[in-house]
């Protein structure tokens, strides 16, 4: 949205507008269960995010957009540049698997990017990227994981820890580069300052199937407060400065209240 045009506080103003029905529909023609791609229509999320983005403007703009889908015929991760993007490819980079069903791009078949890349830092890199904020949506490998209390949550964390895996392949890589560029051995590469921010408790499974205001809010304070604790851990670590008392939330509350 930022890239088609918007301000960044419209973001706040547009996720407090959602509700479920503008993002899915459950599907409840049980008698065609066999041929079912997902458990919810995203009819509705293409005509919200139709509403919400200007395509011509992500394209003819000057801030670099990367999206990434899953093309499950050939299991490579698809990674779409400015020029290229349609409202399609943001729906196949949503498209989680089973809870959505794929969507369908230049007669290829897609699923959310995250399937092979939870969070991939090297389109942003070769974009010309030197400083990268990567916002995780769960707190595996960051804090402290319960012990699942049921299948549903059980199933939950295996997939989370594989979703893992593959940003920590990522992040150690760059980990690497970072240590030959700093040394000298690699000249071809620059530095890439990698800040991760991950939410300090666990959101609930479910919610991702669910938009209501009272947990929106509650996401977007949460994500104030922890990226407030990355910045200031962040400024601990590399300028040995103070980065003061967490401020209030004046900067956006008045677009929320």
């Amino acid at each position: 949205m930022i890239v088609s045009g918007h301000h960044p506080n419209s973001l706040i103003r547009e996720w407090r507008s959602m509700s479920s029905s503008r993002v899915h529909r459950l599907r409840r023609d049980i008698w065609r269960f066999a041929r079912w791609t997902g458990v919810y229509n995203t009819d509705p999320w293409a005509k919200t995010l139709e509403q919400q983005i200007d395509i011509q403007k992500v394209r003819e703009s000057p801030v670099q957009l990367r999206v990434t889908a899953t093309e499950f015929r050939t299991g490579k991760l698809r990674v779409f540049e400015n020029s290229e993007i349609t409202i399609p490819h943001i729906l196949a980079s949503c498209s989680i698997p089973v809870v959505y069903p794929w969507t369908m791009v230049n007669g290829e078949h897609y699923w959310d990017g995250a399937v092979m890349a939870e969070a991939p830092l090297f389109p942003a890199i070769r974009a010309g990227a030197n400083e990268i904020w990567v916002i995780l949506l769960s707190p595996v490998g960051a804090h402290p994981m319960p012990v699942p209390r049921n299948l549903l949550e059980g199933a939950a964390l295996a997939f989370e820890l594989a979703l893992m895996a593959s940003f920590e392949n990522y992040l150690a890589q760059l980990h690497r580069i970072n240590k030959d560029v700093l040394a000298g051995k690699n000249t071809t590469q620059t530095y890439v300052d990698c800040t991760v921010v991950a939410p300090s408790q666990a959101i609930p499974i479910d919610w991702i199937m669910r938009y209501d205001k009272a947990q929106i809010d509650f996401l977007i304070d949460l994500g104030y407060r922890d990226t407030w604790r990355a910045i200031r851990k962040r400024t601990r670590e590399r300028a040995g400065q103070n980065a003061g008392d967490m401020p209030d939330r004046n900067d956006y509350t008045e677009y929320i209240a």
